[in-house]
């Protein structure tokens, strides 16, 4: 009976996949239904998700969730997972939402009869609303909740979360190389674990637990030596990778999709190393972070490319190649002291809950650089983002 009935479903598919009378007749039933059930409020929507990468499984959940929401409309999402799934902890959350179900099967399936029915694309969210150039989500309410009390903890790992502790981050290019191949140019965004040697000095100075995070690391120390919790690599557990951003005082990391769990919890981060910075860009992280960017440096020029400059490069994602080499443009990564002075100032800031006069000030100059003064002003009056005040002295000539 097993075989009879796989060697039908087989005929089947072959079938339709082959009828496209069918599939149009098939399309007309579907757009039907669901627009009969929006009639009764009850509006379903469909969103293709790729699973593989951290970032988008936060971020465009979230971002579709915080879409649906400003509609001001009951709704049920449907999620449809594409590629292996890079965190299956956080899809497990995600299906705590009552609002959202997976279903790669039906929805892959449903997904292709949209070709044949163009009208059922409003029941679709696209790429433009999943992703957003330019995105005000990160003020916005959250829509990722955990309770760690519900997950079954060693008992060293319920000792992590008694002390108050900083987890550390530095993005390379294993996961993109090895785990999921990517032929486009991403090494500026890369740096060394050890430029935080003197901020995991300075972090047990302060009564606090440096704590390496990432599933995917490139280079390993020796974290004795160091001296910091290694929960990276081989020891990196999917539930702990979110769970220790969640409880921890704040993330130190770069521009890397790991980073999106502190903004999908609307915690502020110390961002380093990022890389490209411009005005939509910026928008992707949480309120009240601090950003430390890297620099460029114009070999044809002689000098450090002004922000403003930086602004108006062309980081297309897709490009391939060393893009930056072929223009005589060399990255200069934030400095071991950068980063130290960074982690004190954002260590300062959440202590004290503001930022001083003067940060404010040369924040204000740094952010009107920026032609679109509408989301400038959004970012740093609203998500009141911050470029530390020391590093804005140092290079004030860049301003």
């Amino acid at each position: 009976m097993n075989i009879f009935l796989r060697n039908l479903i087989s005929k089947v598919k072959i079938f339709l996949k082959g009828n496209i009378f069918l599939k149009n007749l098939l399309s007309k039933i579907i757009y039907s239904f669901l627009n009969i059930l929006s009639k009764f409020g009850i509006s379903i929507y469909i969103v293709n998700i790729q699973a593989a990468r951290i970032g988008h499984l936060l971020n465009n959940v979230d971002q579709s969730i915080y879409f649906l929401e400003k509609k001001k409309t009951s709704y049920i999402l449907l999620i449809n997972l594409i590629g292996k799934i890079s965190n299956s902890f956080v899809v497990s959350q995600w299906k705590k939402n009552k609002k959202i179900f997976f279903s790669n099967f039906f929805l892959s399936r449903l997904l292709e009869y949209v070709s044949y029915n163009k009208r059922l694309e409003k029941f679709i969210l696209g790429w433009k609303i999943i992703q957003p150039e330019f995105t005000k989500i990160f003020s916005s309410k959250r829509n990722f909740y955990i309770d760690r009390n519900k997950i079954n903890l060693s008992k060293d790992e319920q000792e992590i979360f008694q002390k108050e502790f900083i987890c550390l981050h530095n993005r390379d290019q294993k996961y993109t190389r090895e785990i999921a191949k990517d032929i486009n140019y991403f090494d500026y965004k890369n740096f060394s674990f050890e430029s935080f040697n003197s901020t995991i000095v300075q972090i047990h100075k302060n009564n606090q637990i440096p704590i390496r995070i990432g599933n995917f690391v490139e280079e390993t120390y020796d974290y004795k030596k160091l001296n910091y919790l290694d929960m990276s690599g081989d020891k990196s557990k999917d539930y702990m990778d979110i769970l220790l951003q969640y409880y921890s005082k704040f993330t130190i990391i770069g521009l890397t999709g790991l980073s999106s769990v502190s903004n999908t919890f609307r915690k502020p981060q110390l961002n380093v190393n990022f890389t490209p910075i411009n005005i939509n860009q910026l928008s992707w992280v949480s309120q009240n972070s601090i950003i430390m960017p890297k620099l460029f440096f114009s070999n044809k020029e002689g000098r450090n490319l002004k922000f403003n400059e930086i602004f108006k490069m062309n980081f297309d994602i897709h490009q391939q190649g060393n893009f930056l080499y072929k223009n005589n443009i060399e990255v200069i990564d934030n400095t071991e002291n950068e980063i130290l002075q960074a982690y004190i100032e954002m260590d300062n800031f959440l202590n004290n809950k503001y930022h001083d006069k003067e940060n404010y000030e040369l924040n204000k100059i740094f952010f009107n650089l920026f032609e679109d003064k509408e989301k400038s002003d959004f970012l740093f009056k609203n998500n009141n983002i911050r470029i530390p005040t020391f590093f804005l002295k140092k290079y004030y000539e860049l301003l």
